[in-house]
Parts: structure tokens; C-alpha cells; sequence
């Protein structure tokens, strides 16, 4: 598991998780391996302060992890997106394995 390995490798250096955390349950699993906090990101654009489309919102609490692709970003770094299913992006999914993260050899035993 990544967590772990990374609090280990870094120890005593705090570690933050981030990614896919928008619950509870999702803040406590990697403070309970050893992460020193969570980062989040896309949740927030969930909260009424937000001022999201509400039919956006609708769609962003409804998703599941299987409605994301890895893309790229306007930096060019590798980044996780909500693809829609629809006529117009149904090309999307095809690219989930394009763009691995260069960083998960160096961080865990993981190919």
C-alpha cells in the first residue's frame, strides 16, 4: 500500500494523502496508515460556497471512481478528470493507462 511505504521512506517527514478523499471514512483509512493529514481537492467544489452549476454538482456526487480518466493537465502534468459518459467523450475512457504517474515506481515496490 502506498501510504505506509511512503510514511516509512520519509519518516520523520509528515505525509499527506490526496486523491479520491470526499467522505469521512476516506479522511480516516490513510490517517489510520500513517499519513499525517489529507489534502483534498474536487470535494470542495461539491460545498453550496463553491457556486457549482447545480446540475454539475449532481454529477460530481453521483460519480464513482470508475468516471474519472487520467489526462493531461493545461501544465502537462498527469491528472485525474470526471469524463462524462456521452456521444461527445466516448473516446475518453480508452485513455486511463495512456498517462501513468511517473512517480509510482519511485514511491512504492508497484510496477
Amino acid at each position: 500500500m502506498l501510504v505506509p511505504e511512503v510514511v516509512d521512506a520519509v519518516s520523520p517527514v509528515p505525509v499527506l494523502a490526496a486523491g479520491g478523499i470526499a467522505s469521512g471514512r476516506h479522511m480516516a483509512a490513510p490517517m489510520a496508515l500513517g499519513a499525517a493529514g489529507i489534502w483534498t481537492g474536487s470535494v470542495w467544489l461539491t460545498t453550496a460556497e463553491a457556486e457549482t452549476e447545480p446540475v454539475v454538482r449532481t454529477k460530481f456526487l453521483a460519480a464513482t471512481s470508475s468516471d474519472t480518466v487520467r489526462s493531461r493537465s493545461i501544465t502537462g502534468q498527469a491528472c485525474k478528470c470526471y469524463a462524462p459518459r456521452g456521444p461527445t467523450n466516448g473516446n475518453a475512457r480508452t485513455h486511463r493507462s495512456r498517462y501513468r504517474c511517473p512517480f509510482n515506481r519511485c514511491l512504492s515496490a508497484l510496477p
